[in-house]
């Protein structure tokens, strides 16, 4: 049996209009970060994101704080507009999109802490957590994922540290990986033959 030849071309808008973006793009992985700050951001994750971004993914950066756009653009990461509740991107996070969350914003927000807890019990996205997770009963689903980094993403987040301002200019390397956590929701009930 022969096949055809398939085409991007051979996609039309009609079949796949859930799987587009409002611009017409196919959807593409999304990491959606919410954070305090772009300091945190940079030195605690900086390696991680870079990698995803360079790897395809559609990285956005939502902050409580202020936006100092050029380290992040420095990443490769775009900043998106600040919200005044943060609560409101979680709740917009698409299915599918992976949260990252600084631990230091779940540990101070109650509401933030609840509305990131109502996703992963409902199993709506994976939630990664970077910094000290002091978390709680939230904290007892957290899971240690070293991330190592790509020479390229240590060499970008040494200078946008560079650009925050948390590192002096002769300062070395960038260490070889980050350290973060995923948040599991509750363990799947167990299953026994009959």
């Amino acid at each position: 049996m022969a096949s055809r030849p398939f085409s991007p071309g051979d996609i039309t808008a009609d079949e796949h209009a859930d799987e587009r973006a409002g611009d017409g793009r196919l959807h593409r992985y999304r990491l959606i970060v919410l954070a305090g700050g772009v300091g945190d951001v940079v030195g605690s994750a900086g390696g991680f994101l870079c990698d995803r971004a360079r790897a395809g993914w559609d990285v956005s950066v939502h902050l409580t704080g202020g936006v100092d756009a050029r380290a992040l653009a420095i990443l490769g990461i775009t900043a998106a507009e600040p919200d005044a509740d943060p609560g409101a991107v979680i709740r917009r996070c698409p299915r599918g999109a992976v949260l990252a969350v600084d631990a230091g914003l779940l540990a101070r927000d109650a509401a933030i802490r609840e509305d990131v807890s109502r996703m992963v019990v409902q199993g709506l996205t994976e939630v990664t957590v970077w910094g000290r997770p002091e978390l709680g009963e939230l904290g007892q689903g957290l899971e240690p994922a070293t991330q190592p980094l790509s020479a390229a993403a240590r060499a970008f987040k040494a200078q946008a540290l560079l650009a925050t301002g948390l590192a002096a200019k002769n300062t070395g390397t960038v260490a070889p990986d980050e350290m973060l956590y995923r948040l599991r929701g509750r363990p799947a009930r167990l299953l026994r033959s009959v």
